[in-house]
């Protein structure tokens, strides 16, 4: 139960951003045209961005309930980690080509929060973070992969812990992840 308060405080900063986004999109209807089409090409970056994080990082997908990724652990090869560099680079300058001036207020807000997060990302790989943009605890760290709040011994159980395990396909795949 410890363990899952410790995770649940950690993705509390993710989870923060979620009622923020849902915000922007009610807002996002009384913009005029203009604001409301980039706050539709704004919103489809995030939506296809939060997928590719989700497929990149498949135990926090099994945390968040995102289908389709429970029989996979995140690639830690050193390709795995050049390709989450390269996308979190990528999604960065995705973010700063956007016209901030030109989406409504409430998406604004949702840009900044995205910049940052990414921002931050981006100058925790300095210190051997990984390109993960969501806020942890204790951030993930590649130089070391193991310590007393996280690391494999931990992840693992919690990841298998909070994989659906109501039908036999839920156990199949559970099957695949231990096989993986």
């Amino acid at each position: 139960m410890r363990v899952f308060a410790v995770f649940a405080m950690g993705l509390g900063g993710a989870l923060l951003v979620l009622p923020l986004l849902a915000f922007g999109q009610a807002k996002e209807s009384a913009a005029s045209g203009g604001q409301a089409e980039s706050a539709k090409k704004f919103r489809a970056f995030l939506a296809d961005d939060w997928k590719r994080w989700m497929e990149e990082y498949p135990e926090v997908a099994t945390h968040f309930s995102y289908p389709g990724q429970n029989d996979r652990w995140t690639d830690d090869s050193p390709d795995g980690i050049a390709r989450r560099k390269k996308h979190l680079a990528d999604s960065l300058a995705a973010v700063k080509a956007i016209q901030r001036s030109a989406l409504p207020a409430g998406e604004q807000l949702n840009f900044d929060l995205y910049l940052e997060l990414l921002e931050a990302a981006q100058e925790g790989l300095q210190f051997g973070d990984d390109p993960m943009p969501l806020r942890l605890v204790v951030p993930r760290n590649l130089w070391m992969p193991l310590n007393q709040v996280g690391g494999l011994q931990q992840e693992a159980s919690e990841a298998l812990e909070l994989s659906p395990h109501q039908t036999v396909s839920d156990y199949e795949t559970i099957l695949k992840r231990f096989s993986a």
